[in-house]
């Protein structure tokens, strides 16, 4: 029922001309308003996670033109800009007494850029090569946030170290 319902909702925003996510988000938003039952979120982890997600990320890779970054290399500035924006951001959490590495840890960001890329692209509101900065952006502070992660694994004695689950 509810992956009728989904596809339903993807139907009414494809027709209304906006993003197909609104669909699965005002889905979201009903399930966990009524609760939703053990099976019906592991049948929807499985098929959000091994079928929509997958095929979400590849349609974004196959829409940006990373030869635009090249081109126009202000964009490539700018993918190194707002990642480093973020990673400072996310590290000033320092002022509330947080460690920096751990603040650094916060930044790294996927769903706000690829959303971000996504709607700039289905409403031609990006130029050329700024889907592709988001996305770098995006890439960077991922990888600043695996650098930072190690730093403050080395730096946490091992007896306060959780134990690792499986």
């Amino acid at each position: 029922m509810s992956l009728l319902v989904l596809f339903v909702l993807a139907a009414i925003a494809v027709r209304a001309k906006v993003s197909i996510m609104l669909a699965g988000f005002a889905l979201g938003l009903a399930v966990a308003r009524v609760g939703e039952p053990r099976r019906l979120a592991k049948q929807l982890f499985g098929l959000t996670e091994g079928l929509f997600a997958p095929l979400f990320f590849v349609w974004v890779g196959a829409t940006i033109d990373v030869r635009a970054l090249g081109a126009h290399p202000k964009y490539l500035l700018l993918g190194f800009a707002l990642a480093l924006a973020a990673i400072v951001a996310h590290a000033a959490m320092r002022v509330t007494g947080q460690p920096v590495l751990l603040g650094m840890v916060a930044a790294a960001q996927l769903g706000v850029p690829i959303a971000a890329v996504t709607l700039g692209t289905q409403r031609h509101l990006l130029h050329p090569g700024e889907a592709a900065a988001l996305l770098l952006a995006a890439l960077l502070t991922v990888a600043g946030t695996t650098v930072a992660a190690a730093l403050a694994a080395r730096r946490t004695p091992p007896a306060a170290r959780p134990a690792p689950t499986m």
